[in-house]
């Protein structure tokens, strides 16, 4: 809805918690704090360590800055509160989320992204398009995996983040993906970085915008 009504030419006001909301929706973002704006323009220029980091005082790295013309992700480590063990502040990033056109092929859509990797989704969108692919919806394996109505990938675990019985891994295929596993099956699967990984994912899981 919000896309059907910027297509009008009719100003949105979003309000929200979450920066993948703000950057998949907005053209301009604006920073606020206690019901002050604090910083307002593109996303690359108001999140800024500096701004987070005056605005909510957490000290947050960001890992890679927010490029539209890449990749499209930004994403953000988590800094805890040394003066309280049970205090870990955060702020979530935008991960998973690609940029690229829709293409046609033998009747199914495909985005096809700028290096030539391609996912397959479930969309009557055209053009230049953003997709988001939820974290949760992605299955890692150690072996393939077959399957006619997912997007298959195989990829090497680039990264490996433990976090209070969860684990977060970055795999490059081509694309960086991230995906939450439990502690449980991180140490069944026996994996580690530079392990072999297969990936898959349902189409119709994928969210697909318009992009700004």
């Amino acid at each position: 809805m919000i896309n059907k009504l910027a297509k009008q030419g009719k100003t949105i006001i979003l309000s929200t918690h979450f920066p993948n909301h703000a950057m998949l929706y907005s053209s301009k973002v604006a920073l606020m704090n206690k019901g002050s704006f604090i910083a307002f323009g593109p996303a690359c220029e108001v999140i800024t360590e500096s701004n987070l980091k005056n605005t909510y005082g957490i000290d947050v790295k960001i890992l890679s800055a927010y490029d539209p013309a890449s990749d499209g992700i930004i994403r953000f480590c988590m800094a805890a509160d040394e003066s309280n063990d049970n205090m870990v502040l955060g702020l979530p990033g935008i991960e998973n989320v690609f940029h690229g056109r829709v293409k046609q092929e033998n009747g199914k859509s495909y985005i096809e992204m700028g290096n030539g990797e391609k996912i397959e989704v479930v969309t009557n969108k055209t053009g230049k398009v953003k997709a988001y692919i939820p974290s949760n919806t992605i299955t890692v394996s150690t072996i393939p995996i077959c399957s006619e109505d997912k997007n298959l990938f195989s990829g090497e675990i680039k990264d490996v983040i433990f976090d209070n019985g969860l684990v977060k891994l970055e795999i490059y295929t081509g694309l960086s993906f991230f995906i939450l596993i439990t502690s449980e099956a991180y140490q069944k699967m026996n994996i580690g970085v530079n392990s072999t990984v297969y990936l898959a994912f349902k189409k119709v899981a994928i969210q697909v915008y318009d992009a700004n």
